[in-house]
This record gives structure tokens, sequence and C-alpha cells, in this order.
């Protein structure tokens, strides 16, 4: 292979940064909904979309959803080791939300079909894919309701701890307040077990 076409491969292969116009990609899954990039803490994926192409406020080095893998084409014979596969595909492209579902989901499986090594299995893959897992707090003015959205997905109501789990990479979150035309957005750069806190601010509509 000679150099250019040595560099054309790498380039097309790694993507453009976060940080330029191109909104974070999801894969593809056979679980219902664990393509969303975000999901209230606690709780299963929520359904999501791959959002709007956006400009970030803040540098983003290159990540693993940059790839134009998808996941979810394996041979496995049980469903539950299928989903197993696809969790950990999902995890190593940076996607630990939908990874942490189809562990969820793989787990629960395995204990009803009485299958030990599976469970092990499971167990190891949540641990592995909420270790990368960001937590995103959102805090605003007392009593004040919201209902927010990452990257254009589907909309969530505010969470009973303001807590919400997030894939790490280039992320849109937009807060609206209930009853009004006033939104809050941040356009962040998230890191993989980040812990991070937005102090929401809502502004009208220019």
């Amino acid at each position: 292979m000679s150099g250019s076409t040595l560099s054309l491969a790498l380039a097309l292969a790694v993507g453009p940064l976060c940080g330029c116009s191109h909104p974070p990609r999801s894969s593809s899954s056979p679980a219902a909904g664990s393509s969303s990039a975000a999901r209230p803490a606690g709780s299963t994926p929520a359904a999501g979309s791959s959002g709007p192409r956006f400009s970030l406020d803040e540098p983003c080095e290159p990540t693993a959803t940059d790839h134009h893998f998808e996941c979810g084409a394996n041979s496995a014979s049980e469903l539950y080791d299928s989903l197993l596969l696809d969790g950990d595909c999902q995890d190593q492209l940076g996607h630990p939300v939908a990874a942490h579902g189809l562990a969820q989901e793989s787990l629960r499986l395995a204990i009803e079909d009485h299958d030990p090594n599976a469970a092990k299995r499971a167990r190891e893959l949540l641990a592995r894919s909420q270790a990368h897992l960001v937590t995103v707090k959102l805090t605003t003015a007392v009593g004040v309701g919201y209902s927010v959205a990452f990257d254009g997905g589907k909309v969530l109501p505010a969470a009973a701890n303001n807590e919400y789990e997030a894939d790490p990479g280039a992320r849109e979150i937009v807060v609206r307040m209930l009853g009004s035309d006033r939104t809050y957005r941040a356009r962040v750069c998230l890191h993989p077990g980040e812990k991070r806190t937005l102090a929401v601010t809502f502004t009208p509509p220019s």
C-alpha cells in the first residue's frame, strides 16, 4: 500500500475530530432503543437519535464513536450470548449506555436460563460499561420543572436526582423550562467515567 493510500485509509477509519461539525454516531443493536446517548441515571436506555450537527463550546479529541463500525452482526446461538457480544462491541465503540442496557438484559436472560457462565460475563460487562458511563448532573433553581434532550434525541423528563447517564464524546444538551419557551443549551465534550455538573440558566429564545 502506498503512503498516500495508507493516509487516506487512516483518515477514513478515524474520522473527524469531535470539535468539527458532525453528530456523534450511534450503532445499531438488537435491543430496542439501545442507540440512545443518554438516559436518566439508573434507568434503562431510552430511544434516541444521532441528533443535529453542531460545533462544540470546548475542544474534544477523537473518540471511538467517530469510527464507521456497526455492532449486532454476530452468529451466537443463544440470545443472551448475542446481546453480550453486541454489548461488548458497543462498549468498545464508546457507547456504554447501550452496552449497559444490553448487559442488563443479557444478565436477566442468563439467570432465567440458569447459565452461570453467561451471568458472570454479563456482570463483567455491567461493571466495565458502568465505569465508562458519564454522569451529567443538572442544577436548576428550586422548583423549576424542565425536560432535557441529548443530541436532539428523545425528550427526557427531569430525573429524580437531576442526574443522567450519557455516552462520552461530543454532546449537545438542551434543557427546556416547562411551561415556557426558555432554554439552556450546552455543547460539551464528555470523557469516559466523568461526573459533570452543569449549572442551568434558562434564557429566552433569541
